[in-house]
């Protein structure tokens, strides 16, 4: 009887260890969940700490599994693994809730800034300059907007599911990609070209100093035999470049320097003296070149306009 009780005792003793031998499988698989669901939610991008604590938690819990199996069988003991494994995924839960959180605020950032973005871009190419035909440069910025508006359907369709990394991601690239292409049409370094026009005459008024003041006289520049005024309007505000940064050229591949800058009431205007006969006019402004197009005759005189020399 007595040997009957040891062998029983002996018996709980192996069944209690080989219960103690089993590896937290469930916990470990529960954890690896967590983490994926985590990473759904944009842990890695939102709250990546908490993202990093729960994986390497994992990490660990893994090893330790790893290193329990280098034992025999009745020394092993997944406790540790179980007690790390069950940390992780709790750590990987706390992950995704902060990633939820601030992916949503983040996200309605990006959102709002993209919806400017896109914004400004339509009002400045709906506002782009007459007399300026760059195709390369103006259907750039207007196959950037169209792309831009396909990609902000894309953003708040995975805002309106709940996948605030990849809205985050969509929004901010939209803003990042019109600044890139800059849809904005940049104004010239004379501002924006509003108008152009070929006259036999300019009026326009000088201002001097003298021992008396202030003095000033209308002057009018004329064309001459065989040549006309070439007159380009701009409005706003110039940019302050070096002498020659700005030119006219022909079809001919002449180059022809601007006679005069006469500022006027919204801006200012350049005028160039050309041949009549000449044609194919290309407006050149540092690395960029337009075409000027349409070219209006006035016979009418104007009004003297103040000139800056």
């Amino acid at each position: 009887m007595r040997r009957m009780k040891i062998m029983m005792v002996v018996v709980a003793c192996i069944i209690a260890l080989a219960g103690c031998s089993s590896p937290p499988r469930q916990e470990l698989a529960d954890a690896e969940q967590a983490l994926r669901a985590a990473e759904s939610a944009g842990a890695e991008m939102f709250a990546r700490e908490a993202f990093r604590t729960a994986s390497e938690t994992l990490r660990a819990a893994k090893d330790e599994v790893s290193g329990q199996n280098t034992k025999s069988r009745l020394k092993r003991d997944y406790d540790k693994a179980k007690e790390l494994a069950t940390g992780a995924k709790a750590k990987a839960d706390a992950a995704a809730e902060e990633a939820r959180a601030k992916g949503k605020t983040e996200s309605e950032r990006a959102q709002a800034e993209a919806q400017l973005a896109v914004g400004n871009a339509k009002a400045s190419i709906e506002k782009a300059p007459k007399g300026l035909k760059n195709a390369s440069y103006l259907e750039a910025r207007q196959q950037a907007f169209a792309t831009a508006l396909e990609e902000l359907k894309i953003a708040q369709a995975d805002f309106a599911g709940g996948n605030q990394a990849n809205a985050f991601k969509g929004f901010t690239a939209i803003a990042a990609g019109l600044r890139k292409a800059g849809v904005e049409v940049d104004r010239t370094s004379q501002g924006f070209l509003v108008d152009i026009e070929r006259k036999q005459s300019e009026k326009y008024r000088v201002y001097f100093l003298t021992t008396s003041g202030l003095q000033s006289e209308d002057e009018t520049l004329t064309a001459g035999p065989g040549m006309i005024l070439l007159v380009l309007h701009f409005s706003g505000d110039e940019r302050d470049v070096p002498e020659g940064h700005f030119w006219l050229g022909d079809s001919s591949g002449n180059r022809h320097g601007h006679e005069t800058i006469i500022n006027a009431e919204a801006g200012r205007l350049v005028v160039y003296k050309v041949p009549v006969a000449a044609s194919g006019w290309i407006w050149h402004d540092g690395d960029l070149s337009y075409e000027l197009v349409p070219i209006r005759e006035i016979s009418a005189p104007t009004p003297p306009q103040d000139i800056r020399r």
